[in-house]
């Protein structure tokens, strides 16, 4: 009597003799994913790099990049103090340290590029974040594309003093993906691991607001009402 193919697999897949059918599908499918992933990655941070390409490696500053760049070298602590009156020392403290580091006006494309940078990890911080909260997938890359493209990132794309504002609604965007993240985790496991993510999503949100406060409130946009 002969026995079905299907039987004589499914009875070498059970006994482990050969390779798996369900084993080499399941390790398929986890490699298209990645690959499918870095693809995504690629594409987010690439749209702002090259979007901005021709203002980002344009021998230039603006008035602020000028003033900054002397004090920085001149008068070092003076914008630290500067800013910090106006309750942003965190601000202060990173341009006296990335202005300290250039040492002309060319060199202050590698600060828009570290922007175009931040504007792509935006996108990508958007993206996963909204495909967590059950958005379509064409739905969160159009929003994320289009976050990277808004007047309001074309000035942090091409001001050098602008980069710590791309900074700053990255850490605020962080802070309410975390926070979201703690009530779920609340709701399935307890409150022992949620506490951890609420006080992670305090600090963000206390940073950015060091930071820059208008970029800050990036945190409203996401938010809903119960």
């Amino acid at each position: 009597m002969s026995v079905p193919k299907t039987v004589l697999r499914e009875a070498i897949t059970e006994s482990g003799i050969g390779l798996p059918i369900g084993h080499s599908v399941v390790a398929t499918d986890r490699r298209g994913f990645g690959v499918r992933a870095w693809i995504l990655t690629t594409v987010l941070f690439l749209v702002p790099l090259v979007t901005y390409w021709p203002a980002t490696f344009h021998d230039y500053g603006l008035r602020d990049d000028y003033s900054n760049l002397r004090e920085a070298h001149e008068e070092p602590g003076t914008v630290v103090k500067f800013c910090a009156s106006h309750a942003r020392p965190i601000y202060g403290w990173l341009l006296q340290s990335t202005y300290g580091q250039a040492d002309s006006v060319q060199d202050l494309q590698w600060m828009r590029l570290f922007a175009s940078l931040l504007l792509g990890a935006i996108s990508l911080v958007m993206f996963r974040g909204l495909r967590s909260l059950g958005w379509s997938f064409n739905t969160s890359l159009c929003f994320a594309v289009l976050l990277a493209l808004v007047p309001s990132a074309q000035v942090i794309a091409g001001w050098a003093v602008g980069w710590p504002y791309a900074a700053t609604a990255l850490l605020a965007i962080a802070g309410f993906f975390t926070v979201e993240g703690a009530l779920a985790v609340g709701l399935r496991a307890g409150a022992g691991r949620a506490v951890g993510q609420w006080v992670l999503a305090l600090g963000l949100m206390v940073v950015s607001a060091l930071i820059y406060q208008p970029s800050a409130l990036f945190y409203v946009v996401l938010w809903r009402p119960p």
